[in-house]
């Protein structure tokens, strides 16, 4: 076997299968992966993402990059190839964690606003004994729909975000303010 502390026989030991030859180029480039892993991790660790998640797709990355490196390329170091490679995957995994975010309903349940919230529905306006109420009569999909509605979404928005008919939006909508309405306190 070459010589693996030359980068030339490291890559073309990764790109015959040699795992061990894999496993040298993992720990010369680990630097690299975690700066960028932290770099992009960051940026999605209140959307349910894990720093493993983005530590493996790094390293598969950095796999990729070596397969595809050009050995003969003089103009591109290996070094600034395999950043790239793995930027770029990591910043497709930010991207991928951005739209599931734009796609869940950011709506904060009514039982989570009793300490307040960051959004623009005020629990004073409400008060604790409604928010209470509210939660132990509706259904879970009024509950939903209500939140929706007291954070100031329209009718249409809500049909929208839910992907269900406005017209039983409306109809939620009504028989949450029936059903609050006849609660005795």
């Amino acid at each position: 076997m070459k010589n693996l502390n030359n980068l030339e026989d490291l890559l073309l030991a990764v790109k015959s299968g040699n795992d061990s030859a894999y496993e040298k180029l993992c720990k010369d480039y680990l630097g690299l992966v975690i700066t960028l892993t932290d770099k992009y991790y960051v940026m999605c660790q209140g959307n349910g993402a894990e720093r493993e998640e983005f530590l493996q797709e790094a390293k598969y990355a950095l796999y990729k990059a070596a397969l595809s490196f050009k050995l003969d390329n003089g103009r591109v170091t290996f070094g600034n190839y395999a950043k790239r490679c793995v930027r770029n995957k990591l910043i497709s995994l930010v991207r991928k964690y951005k739209s599931k975010k734009r796609s869940l309903i950011v709506v904060t349940p009514l039982d989570e606003r009793k300490g307040g919230s960051a959004s623009n529905f005020n629990c004073d306006e409400l008060g604790d004994t409604m928010t209470a109420l509210a939660d132990k009569n509706l259904s879970a999909f009024e509950k939903t729909v209500f939140s929706m509605y007291l954070v100031g979404m329209k009718g249409k928005e809500i049909s929208k975000r839910l992907k269900i008919e406005q017209k039983s939006v409306n109809n939620a909508i009504y028989r949450v303010k029936v059903k609050l309405k006849g609660i005795d306190k």
